[in-house]
């Protein structure tokens, strides 16, 4: 289950909308008129709109002059990767873009300011934690970025984390019970486990890689080596030499949907078809462990690790529930 090394230095969220028309000469067309010819929908010459909302709407030059100025000098390496990682990492920076925009229109409707003092502020402080203005603006001119970029990108986060700690995280509390409770829980799972990816894929091809983990259950359940279906069958390059073994990891570490089943399914059997954002997932259960230090000393530890669930599952309805109030829809996804 491993990500994409590709990722942009600074994340930079800009204003989104329709725009005028591009430079053919300049790199940010070139390059997208490169990846359109394994993501059609992403044509520079159609620049069709991607994301709408009631608020903003994202279309493909927003896209691409948003891709450019985050990942700065990585931008060309967009040409360089398949079509799948093409989609794949293009769907999830649009994805963020999408997020924060809805974050910040919230924080905007709930007279949430953010103010250039502030925005200086911050910059004058990554400037000094990386040697000093002049040697950070050289570092930024390095990368193909720019300050004005940067301080988009402030002020883009300083309106998500002011709306997300006054009306997301404010309430989120963890009780003396909860810590407990979690304390008797096992805190370790080793398993067994298949992938059939689905990323990039259309759904009709999902279908058919669906159909597959369907036969591969089947022979799994009726006593098939399960070891022996990893190595045959799991595209998880992270353990399908090992006959699909992830030893010993932390609850909470992986995905959401195989947390769960990993620390659900009864020892020693196998779960049914589980669907994560990486694709079709089983998993054979191989043992448990629990918590064998005093509870005083890991208190702490656990209490973190709830806060940090607990305010992801925050996180997540909220984008939810934004997405219907400002009625999102997404063609690219």
């Amino acid at each position: 289950m491993k990500k994409l090394v590709l990722l942009p230095l600074i994340t930079i969220v800009l204003a989104c909308g329709q725009t005028s028309k591009w430079d053919e000469n300049s790199t940010t067309y070139q390059v997208a008129k490169g990846v359109s010819e394994n993501l059609p929908i992403l044509s520079p010459d159609e620049n069709k709109t991607l994301v709408t909302t009631n608020d903003f709407s994202i279309d493909v030059k927003t896209l691409f002059n948003d891709l450019k100025s985050g990942m700065g000098s990585n931008f060309n390496s967009l040409s360089q990767l398949s079509v799948t990682e093409q989609r794949d990492f293009i769907g999830r920076y649009l994805s963020t873009m999408v997020e924060t925009r809805l974050l910040e229109t919230a924080a905007k409707q709930r007279g949430i300011n953010v103010t250039l003092a502030k925005i200086d502020s911050i910059y004058e402080k990554l400037a000094q934690a990386n040697g000093g203005e002049e040697q950070f603006v050289a570092m930024l001119e390095k990368n193909d970025l720019d300050i004005a970029s940067l301080k988009d990108e402030i002020k883009s986060s300083l309106y998500k984390d002011q709306f997300l700690t006054q009306y997301v995280y404010k309430q989120i509390q963890i009780s003396e019970d909860e810590l407990f409770q979690s304390y008797q829980m096992p805190q370790k799972a080793t398993v067994r486990h298949i992938l059939l990816s689905t990323k990039g894929k259309t759904d009709a091809e999902k279908t058919e890689i669906l159909e597959k983990m369907k036969m591969i259950l089947k022979q799994a359940k009726d006593g098939a080596d399960f070891a022996k279906l990893a190595e045959k069958y799991s595209e998880d390059p992270g353990s399908n030499d090992k006959g699909g073994l992830y030893e010993s990891f932390d609850r909470g570490v992986m995905v959401p949907e195989f947390d769960k089943a990993a620390f659900t399914v009864a020892i020693g059997e196998i779960s049914d078809i589980i669907e994560t954002r990486f694709g079709y997932h089983i998993l054979k259960v191989i043992s448990r462990e629990s918590e064998t230090r005093p509870f005083d000393s890991v208190k702490e530890d656990l209490e973190k690790t709830l806060l940090n669930k607990k305010r992801q599952n925050a996180y997540d309805e909220t984008i939810k529930s934004l997405k219907v109030q400002l009625n999102y829809k997404n063609i690219f996804s």
